[in-house]
């Protein structure tokens, strides 16, 4: 196993970590909304960063990194946290999020972002 691989795996397991601990760890919305982007940011750049550093074919990087940005915008976007409990909330099946209630705490979601 190469040193890059290695690397790559305790990088993505850090911002794995730090991901899951700030949806699903912390209660604080306004945390969430201010370092969310940063972590998901950090966490598919490092997917491409890899995946440049492997040398991949230039062309599959070509269709690799525009469905990357794509994905990583859409669970932005689809990415709600309750403001009376703190739950987070994800809809990664369409683009449109839909949920109109917290699953937990039952109240209504405001969808500013």
């Amino acid at each position: 196993m190469n040193t890059i691989s290695i690397v790559f795996g305790i990088v993505w397991a850090v911002w794995g970590g730090a991901y899951y601990a700030l949806l699903f760890g912390s209660r604080d919305v306004a945390l969430k909304k201010r370092c969310f982007p940063y972590i998901l940011l950090g966490f598919n750049g490092s997917f491409l960063a890899f995946l440049f550093l492997i040398e991949i074919p230039m062309s599959a990087m070509i269709i690799v990194t525009p469905v990357v940005i794509l994905l990583t915008y859409n669970e932005y976007i689809t990415t709600r946290y309750c403001r009376w409990c703190g739950g987070t909330l994800t809809n990664m099946l369409t683009a449109r999020f839909t949920a109109d209630r917290c699953p937990w705490c039952k109240k209504s979601i405001d969808y500013v972002h």
